[in-house]
């Protein structure tokens, strides 16, 4: 149970709808898992295996779920983080989750840059829309998520650390899976 699996399914029930929406910008569901799958390539081409963790830094622009749902479809764990973040907490959080690469979007490049010097973990810096075709010529796509089990770590979310160090709270995938199921119920059904 990948959590990426609901991205290949409503891409096969949805596939012509718009799926992401910015300004006047559309990605159909198609387009997004298409987009979602080269970035896992991507991702697997930097030496990432299956379990490890996958640091992305990005406001909210396409780039944020098509390399979020790349890392997962290449079977990865996503530690996202606040482009407002200094580089200080950046590096924290980079050691502290044991990222194998950061993703940033380039508006934040610069802080995430000095994060990862310091931590040594290797940064990609994608535009607004995702991985370039640049970045992606050479890797191959992947064709399908990589499998995991429901109770793999999915996403590592940070606390504010307001009485102390930020601490990871680790979600797996049958936690996100819970989650949405119960929004769909709760939002979209009622």
């Amino acid at each position: 149970m990948n959590l990426a699996d609901n991205l290949v399914s409503a891409a096969e029930r949805f596939g012509e709808r718009a799926a992401l929406r910015l300004d006047d910008d559309t990605i159909t569901y198609a387009e997004f898992l298409g987009q979602a799958l080269a970035a896992a390539g991507l991702v697997r081409s930097l030496g990432v295996e299956p379990g490890d963790r996958i640091a992305l830094v990005s406001p909210n622009v396409p780039a944020y779920p098509i390399v979020f749902y790349g890392a997962m479809l290449a079977g990865c764990a996503v530690v996202p983080m606040n482009p407002l973040l200094s580089v200080r907490e950046m590096g924290y959080y980079l050691t502290d989750s044991g990222a194998k690469a950061v993703f940033a979007v380039d508006a934040v490049a610069e802080t995430v840059t000095k994060a990862a010097a310091e931590t040594g973990v290797p940064v990609v810096v994608v535009g607004p829309g995702g991985p370039s075709a640049e970045q992606l010529d050479g890797t191959t796509p992947l064709t399908a998520p990589v499998p995991r089990t429901g109770s793999d770590i999915a996403t590592i979310l940070y606390t504010s650390g307001t009485t102390g160090q930020p601490k990871g709270a680790l979600l797996t995938h049958d936690n996100l899976a819970s989650n949405a199921r119960t929004s769909a119920v709760a939002l979209v059904e009622a």
